[in-house]
């Protein structure tokens, strides 16, 4: 045999199995893939993404494709998983990471503090969670420090995201923590986002929020998720901030062109085309979301958000198609938090879509016999005001606080407590009744005894009135 065709076959051989797929760590075994590794650098870290359903992949394929393409060369391998084998098709949504569907049931915990995985995960090869949260709360910082060994960092960071996103309006000021969290993930664009509603809910300090606000859109950046995360916590915190809401209807334009199939992402770009006041655009925009919008979750939140704009009757059509579309799957059996949303966008709509004053009394009517209301809260002032600062619901549900707060005082007249005209003037000053909210502010910061947070909040709705007079 030629000895030199012999060294090229062997050499050809060799060149063919260090360019192999690497196979999957066996944390991944349960997986059964749909479209498989293709990596060829062994896995020194795994981003495991875990998707519910197609529509949920489709959301995420745009940043779990620019992660894969981003560190292919690195050591990281990126896997989305859903749960069950789904329609033909899934292996269409993205091109550059693994997909897969089964059971991920032996992720271990981190020695550093337990958390429960979220949607994404960042694993070591043996499987031990370093990492959870969303792609938006700095996932590429958190994959950076781990493979710089600092994973005792990341895991406590990541457990006190899950703190603050599960009850923030219960939770100290975290201001500090978030700061240190933020020297270490510039992109993080949670804890940007909560840091800028910290100055206002703890400090009333609007100039430290702007502050806040420019330097989080400089540090994050092009971080498509970190820049969605942030816009949509500031957004639904501050309705009154038209400045930067022009600011980030033209920073997220490039977010969501890529990000087409988001869902969340587009209703953020709406939110800020509203907030910005540029009509014509978020009617462009509005008219081709329908399609889009297939969960009641996203279609409730469609509907709210138009109730919310400064012309709502030109929505009006919109706004009602939602909700019908919604109310087809969201019924009476339904949790009660769903329940709740579902009443939330009933009534904005009711009341500000149609100008029927009579339909929104009956949806109140209906939503303070539901479960939704009896068994989450069952008291007006609390009801109101959860629903405009827990996380989840804020900016969401503020048409129908304004509506429970409306009752209180009917219901208490001049017997109102002090705590519960904190909470009447906090409703009021977000519906965009400013006035209104500095009168009770004063009198609930009086009959409590000035209390730091009561004279905070009364701060801040005093600049804001100074803020938008001298932008008119």
């Amino acid at each position: 045999m030629n000895r030199s065709r012999s060294l090229v076959a062997t050499a050809m051989l060799s060149l063919a199995a260090a360019q192999a797929p690497v196979e999957p760590p066996a944390f991944l075994e349960p997986v059964t893939w749909l479209r498989p590794i293709r990596s060829t650098v062994e896995p020194k870290f795994v981003i495991v993404s875990f998707a519910n359903d197609l529509t949920e992949l489709r959301e995420q394929a745009p940043w779990l494709d620019e992660l894969q393409a981003r560190h292919r060369d690195e050591g990281v391998l990126v896997v989305a998983v859903l749960p069950e084998k789904p329609d033909a098709g899934a292996e269409r949504l993205g091109t550059a990471f693994a997909l897969g569907h089964g059971e991920l049931a032996n992720l271990r915990q981190p020695a550093a503090g337990a958390f429960e995985p979220e949607r994404t995960v960042v694993c070591d090869p043996a499987g031990t969670a370093l990492w959870a949260g969303e792609p938006g709360d700095g996932l590429t910082d958190a994959l950076r420090l781990a493979r710089a060994g600092r994973v005792t960092d990341v895991a406590v960071w990541a457990g006190l995201r899950t703190q603050l996103r599960d009850d923030f309006e219960n939770s100290d000021d975290q201001s500090q923590a978030l700061r240190t969290i933020l020297t270490d993930c510039p992109h993080d664009g949670f804890s940007w986002g909560a840091l800028y509603l910290s100055a206002l809910w703890f400090a009333g300090d609007l100039e430290a929020a702007a502050t806040i606000a420019k330097d989080a859109l400089k540090a994050i950046d092009t971080d498509g998720a970190g820049l969605l995360t942030f816009a949509d916590l500031v957004l639904r915190g501050n309705p009154h901030d038209q400045a930067l809401a022009e600011q980030l209807a033209l920073v997220l334009a490039p977010v969501a062109a890529v990000a087409r199939e988001n869902a969340s992402a587009q209703l953020t770009w709406l939110r800020a085309q509203l907030r910005a006041d540029r009509t014509r655009e978020a009617a462009r925009l509005a008219q081709t979301l329908p399609k889009l919008l297939t969960r009641p979750g996203d279609q409730l939140r469609f509907a709210t958000l138009l109730a919310s704009a400064r012309e709502p009757l030109m929505f009006k059509d919109l706004a009602q198609q939602a909700v019908t579309r919604a109310k087809a799957t969201v019924g009476d059996s339904d949790l009660a938090q769903a329940q709740r949303q579902r009443f939330a966008a009933e009534y904005a709509v009711a009341r500000r879509c149609l100008g029927d004053a009579k339909a929104a009394a009956d949806v109140l009517a209906a939503y303070q016999k539901s479960r939704a209301f009896t068994e989450l809260y069952e008291d007006l002032n609390n009801d109101a005001w959860y629903a405009v600062t827990a996380l989840p619901t804020m900016g969401h549900h503020d048409q129908l606080a304004l509506g429970l707060v409306e009752a209180l005082v009917q219901q208490e007249g001049a017997g109102l407590s002090f705590g519960n005209r904190d909470t009447v003037a906090l409703v009021l000053f977000l519906n965009g009744q400013i006035d209104a909210a500095i009168e009770h502010q004063q009198q609930a910061s009086e009959q409590g005894g000035n209390q730091k947070e009561y004279v905070a909040r009364l701060q801040r709705y005093e600049r804001t009135k100074e803020r938008l007079a001298a932008r008119k």
